[in-house]
């Protein structure tokens, strides 16, 4: 009976990581479209990776002269 709670909430486990990662990529996917200001607020230091080609500027910097 433990062997087969183990497996089970391995599968659901799995299941719910898979949602979560396509989850993720939508979002990603999305980010990259728009031309919006997005701030991205996160734990997740992958979610934070992804959108690395976009321009980053931290809090606290100062403005580009002209920008």
């Amino acid at each position: 009976m433990r062997a087969l709670r183990s497996r089970r909430y391995r599968r659901q486990a799995a299941t719910r990581l898979d949602a979560w990662d396509a989850e993720r990529r939508e979002q990603i996917a999305e980010l990259r479209t728009t031309s919006a200001a997005v701030v991205v607020a996160t734990h997740d230091r992958q979610l934070l990776r992804d959108p690395a080609d976009r321009p980053r500027p931290e809090v606290g910097t100062p403005p580009t002269p002209g920008g």
